[in-house]
This record gives structure tokens, sequence and C-alpha cells, in this order.
């Protein structure tokens, strides 16, 4: 991990969440996770996923599905129930773990489509491609 992320988790960490540092740290975080960084996509994860102030469903399971599908995971969408509030995939699929499962009644099937369709991109170009 580079020191630059060191110390912005750190941040993310230690701060209040309405803080303008932690605002930056957050841009800054996002942008690191951007450029290919798994760590710094888990910690984003956790915040948009937990956060009462950055709370947005679609960037927390967006970079949940990039961290756990880095880690083997399966990010193939197969649902075995009848609707996505009560998601049932094969084990091994990320969407079964509580945080994300948690997050998928607030997004449409459409917007989770083309949420993974840009963490396979994503992972494409820098865990397998």
């Amino acid at each position: 991990m580079s020191h630059e992320l060191d110390s912005i988790l750190d941040i993310l960490e230690s701060d209040d969440d309405s803080s303008a540092t932690f605002f930056a740290a957050l841009d800054r975080a996002e942008l690191i996770a951007a450029g290919g960084s798994l760590e710094a996509a888990e910690a984003i994860a956790e915040i948009f996923a937990f956060s009462k102030v950055h709370r947005d469903a679609g960037k927390a399971y967006l970079w949940y599905q990039i961290a756990l599908a880095s880690q083997g995971y399966s990010a193939v969408l197969a649902n075995q129930s009848d609707s996505l509030e009560q998601y049932w995939g094969p084990v091994g699929d990320f969407r079964n773990e509580a945080q994300v499962n948690g997050l998928l009644a607030q997004l449409s099937e459409a917007r989770i489509r083309e949420l993974d369709a840009i963490a396979r991109e994503w992972l494409g170009k820098r865990v397998g491609g």
C-alpha cells in the first residue's frame, strides 16, 4: 500500500465523515481505486455502504464487486430467488455477502447489470486483462 493511500485511509477511519477533510480523502480514495487500487476499492465500498453522509448503494455495490471478485468471489448474476430483494446466488457469489445483499433492494436490475459491466471492464483491465 502506498504512503498516500495509507494516510488517506487513516483519515477515513478516524475523521468525522461530514468533515471537509473526510470528503477530500474520500474523493482521493475513489480516484486511487479507479486507478487500480483494490485496497482503496474495498475501503470506499464500506463507506458508501454504511456512512449516513456518503451512502451510495450503486457505488458501494460496484466497489464491493471489484474488491470481492478480485479475491475470488463469483460475479456472475445468478439469482435463484424470485426477486433481487431476496437475492440468493450460488456459493461464492459476492452478492450473497451480507453487506452487498442489503444493497440489492436499492438498485434496479438494469442498474445492477450496468454496474456489473463497469466492474467487469475495470477488472479486465487491471486484474485479469
